[in-house]
């Protein structure tokens, strides 16, 4: 798959970090795993319904490569009533002619959440608008966002006080009111504060036992606030019995 060969990973922690150098696979991990379940649509969890991820979205065929040949097997423990663990049989992920095979509606179901580094990129860059922006807020009162702003304050240490969702041409973004008065959107908002709320959001939002993946995780993120990041991380993933998967290339996550 890629650049990775005979390589196996076992993910049995509620967080598990994949470090390495540029270029050694990390983020290839993390692209594949985010194909390999379908959404579970059961009503029985509250939370954000899991996203549909198909692998041409991640390995694009292009001149260079068609992919043709790529292969990986995943092997499966659900926890049965009893606590103990049934192992499923082995899956194999492939592309041996033009679709990638199993097809998409026979992959298993369990609520996956992606986090690219494409949301390092600040709001400000993606507006076009060089004229005054006009946007109507609303404050967040729901018991999801007042659990953001109290983690996001802590991996922050911020004094936010109220999380604010604001729209402008049917697009909705994210504000913050703090307690010493201050009120700015996330186009004024620093990217590494920005990024670090929509990590938390998702985390939180996400149904319990479900996969949450997080690439370059450290990306514009002091080494304080990346600490108590991953403090916080831990504790929403042991709760509500996540696994969360990022790729990161700080040696201060050790």
């Amino acid at each position: 798959l890629k650049g990775l060969h005979d390589v196996r990973i076992k993910f049995e922690k509620p967080l598990t970090a994949i470090m390495g150098v540029n270029g050694a696979g990390k983020t290839t991990v993390i692209h594949a795993l985010a194909c390999i379940y379908r959404p579970d649509e059961s009503k029985t969890d509250q939370g954000t319904l899991g996203e549909d991820h198909h692998f041409p979205e991640f390995f694009v065929p292009n001149t260079d490569a068609l992919w043709k040949g790529s292969k990986f097997h995943v092997v499966n423990k659900t926890a049965m009533k009893n606590n103990e663990w049934k192992v499923q049989d082995s899956r194999v992920y492939s592309k041996d002619f033009d679709r990638w095979a199993p097809r998409y509606s026979s992959r298993p179901k369990r609520n996956v959440y992606y986090i690219g580094i494409d949301s390092c990129l600040p709001e400000i860059e993606k507006k076009t608008a060089t004229s005054r922006i006009i946007y109507t807020s609303n404050k967040r009162s729901d018991k999801a966002s007042k659990k953001v702003l109290e983690a996001a304050a802590y991996v922050l240490n911020k004094d936010y006080e109220v999380l604010i969702d604001n729209l402008y041409q049917n697009h909705h973004f994210l504000g913050v009111h703090t307690h010493s008065g201050l009120k700015y959107s996330s186009l004024s908002m620093g990217t590494g504060e920005q990024r670090t709320i929509k990590i938390l959001e998702k985390v939180i939002n996400a149904r319990a036992y479900s996969l949450v993946l997080i690439d370059e995780i450290d990306l514009l993120l002091h080494v304080s606030a990346l600490q108590r990041l991953i403090e916080k991380l831990y504790e929403f993933a042991t709760s509500k019995h996540l696994q969360i998967v990022f790729t990161t290339h700080s040696l201060d996550v050790l």
